[in-house]
């Protein structure tokens, strides 16, 4: 009898509550269930590896630091983990925080305010990466 699949699980590194929710409803209509959210940038470590999370999502706009040190330091950790990587900035700014993301190994960018359809389309391609991964 086959494993039914394992559950797509979740974490979440971003400072506003009203994002983490809407991102919450987001997840679970793509039946992934958010496992962890965390603000806190000297717990987050801890958090991540007690879940070891299908995919990470995380905002540039955190306190102490940028997402960007975290997306740096989530891969000296993980290389492998699937990471959305979500900003609120506009024009070459934008572009700038887009380049370094994808240079640190950002799966996919998600830009803020996003539309329920553009973040649900950044986050399918995830999923079909994990999907495909793990057909291997």
């Amino acid at each position: 009898m086959a494993q039914p699949p394992k559950a797509m699980t979740a974490m979440l590194f971003d400072s506003s509550p009203e994002w983490a929710a809407r991102i919450q409803v987001l997840l679970n209509k793509s039946n992934v269930v958010l496992g962890e959210w965390t603000r806190n940038a000297a717990e987050w470590v801890q958090k991540w590896q007690k879940s070891r999370p299908t995919l990470v999502i995380i905002d540039l706009q955190l306190p102490r630091r940028d997402g960007l040190y975290y997306l740096q330091k989530l891969r000296e950790i993980d290389a492998d983990s699937k990471v959305i990587f979500t900003h609120s900035y506009q024009g070459i700014m934008a572009n700038d925080v887009e380049l370094k993301a994808l240079g640190l190994g950002a799966t996919t960018i998600v830009q803020k305010p996003f539309t329920d359809v553009r973040f649900t389309l950044g986050l399918q391609r995830v999923l079909n990466i994990i999907k495909a991964k793990q057909k291997k």
